[in-house]
């Protein structure tokens, strides 16, 4: 964290010698091999990674956040949806979906994504999926709040759906009461996030800083999961700056 403004500014550099394509495969490469931990979940490395996507987005190009973002999800899925069960697995989807809870943090992506893959996982609560809505609601709930609390309440309403519909088949669901419980505790305003704002609190100003000077204020992406899974086959409207009023519809359809 204490160097990452001199190697964002190095990287800079790099971009502006080199073909922008080939520097993107470079960054997501390392970025991804980096959090591909299988022992432990690395929120620290995952935040000060998502803070330097975020400058490269002000002072390079947009382009450069959505790009590593349609990979990391790309790597998310290879690994949490289909082995969701194995522990080496779910430890690197973990750090995958830690990286894009701080996307979100530092203005790179909007609420639209997170909800995505909160919806997503509360499908099915097996243990792997109830970590990673933990881990949501314990690092980005307090913002998920402030910026749409009615898509809040029908998450909370799915997860509580779900639960209810699997709670006869699962002997042991003390990891799900935790889980509701947090929710619950955020639905009523009574989780504290001072930590973790403590936590993100310089980078977040840095960040800022960066907006103030000469770099691009950023622009959150308003994407959604399928937007990202599918952008090979529908395009990537979102690097011209287009706007696809299909958006709406397909946040709507993950939440089912």
């Amino acid at each position: 964290e204490s160097n990452i403004s001199p190697v964002s500014s190095q990287l800079v550099a790099v971009y502006k010698e080199n073909s922008r394509r080939y520097v993107n495969e470079s960054i997501a490469s390392v970025i991804i091999s980096a959090l591909s931990n299988e022992n432990q979940v690395l929120m620290p490395l995952a935040t000060v990674f998502a803070a330097l996507i975020a400058s490269l987005s002000i002072y390079v190009a947009p382009e450069v956040g959505s790009f590593v973002l349609e990979r990391v999800v790309s790597k998310f899925e290879a690994v949490h949806c289909h082995k969701a069960h194995e522990y080496e697995s779910n430890k690197i989807s973990m750090n995958m979906a830690a990286f894009i809870v701080r996307l979100y943090t530092f203005g790179v992506i909007s609420h639209s994504l997170v909800f995505s893959l909160a919806f997503r996982m509360s499908n099915a609560l097996i243990e792997s999926n109830v970590h990673i809505i933990l881990l949501i609601v314990d690092e980005v709930g307090h913002l998920l709040r402030a910026d749409d609390p009615a898509t809040l309440k029908q998450l909370i309403e799915k997860v509580q759906h779900t639960n209810e519909n699997d709670s006869a088949n699962n002997n042991d669901d003390s990891y799900r009461k935790f889980m509701l419980q947090n929710i619950y505790d955020l639905k009523n305003n009574k989780k504290k996030n001072e930590k973790v704002l403590e936590r993100t609190n310089r980078l977040r100003k840095w960040v800022k800083h960066l907006q103030s000077g000469e770099g691009s204020v950023l622009s959150p992406f308003d994407i959604g999961w399928n937007d990202l899974l599918e952008a090979e086959t529908k395009g990537r409207w979102w690097i011209v700056g287009g706007v696809w009023t299909g958006q709406r519809d397909k946040l709507a359809a993950a939440k089912t």
